[in-house]
């Protein structure tokens, strides 16, 4: 049959991504930085908080601590705002890394995609929030974890099952496949990691922003208020 292709497909079409590169960039780093940024709080405040508490008690030296003027929440509000300056640190680091390594590879393989960050005040404000509110809520586990624990080892087998679920959480939103309704930013951990994907792809509500902050914010001041609670008691603290 002489059938001409016109009649076949009688219209042909061209797919234009109309995304600015920052918005190309932005959809990149929210699939790849939730991830890597969440285990690298995690792993940071994992390796120093359980050595300041149940590291502590390990060695003995906590008892001598216990003994100055501080008061027991003084003693674990410092801790916790140690852990969440290098978790926090720690973060910063990974994400810089991150975006120089993908577009020195970009570069290197002929790559048209170029990551281009708007680091805008705005953007950089509701980075830094939500990445101190991840480093918060981890912080405040571990510091939990860490009180209860009699030496590293134990401290560090009641950490890992939460670590496992951070993993997956961070893994989840990697696949991209997984959104969340505006009643499930009330839910800690996994609210920020969505929220750092919807800045990042220039995406973020207010609405939920804000419900992430509070949500947040009240669950790390609980986890700090049972580690001091753990610590006024001597039965935990000194158990061997």
């Amino acid at each position: 049959m002489n059938i001409s292709d016109n009649y076949i497909n009688p219209v042909s079409y061209t797919v234009i991504d109309r995304a600015s590169k920052e918005e190309q960039s932005g959809h990149f780093l929210g699939i790849v930085i939730p991830y890597f940024v969440i285990i690298s709080i995690f792993v940071g405040a994992m390796n120093v908080g359980i050595n300041i508490t149940a590291g502590e008690k390990e060695k003995g030296t906590l008892s001598t601590l216990l003994v100055t003027q501080l008061t027991r929440s003084e003693v674990v509000t410092g801790k916790l705002i140690t852990l969440i300056i290098i978790s926090t640190f720690s973060a910063i680091l990974n994400i810089v890394g991150i975006v120089f390594a993908y577009n020195f590879a970009f570069r290197a393989t002929g790559s048209e995609l170029d990551l281009v960050v708007s680091m805008s005040g705005g953007w950089l404000i509701q980075m830094l929030v939500l990445l101190v509110l991840l480093a918060f809520i981890i912080s405040g586990i571990v510091m939990l974890a860490g009180s209860f624990a009699r030496n590293i080892k134990e401290g560090n087998s009641y950490v890992m099952p939460a670590y496992m679920a951070v993993i997956l959480i961070g893994v989840m939103s990697m696949s991209g496949a997984f959104s969340i309704s505006t009643p499930m930013y009330l839910i800690p951990i996994l609210n920020v990691i969505f929220m750092l994907q919807d800045v990042l792809s220039l995406n973020a509500e207010a609405i939920n922003f804000w419900m992430t902050v509070i949500s947040s914010s009240i669950f790390g001041f609980l986890l700090n208020y049972m580690s001091v609670r753990l610590f006024q008691r001597e039965s935990i603290i000194f158990r061997t």
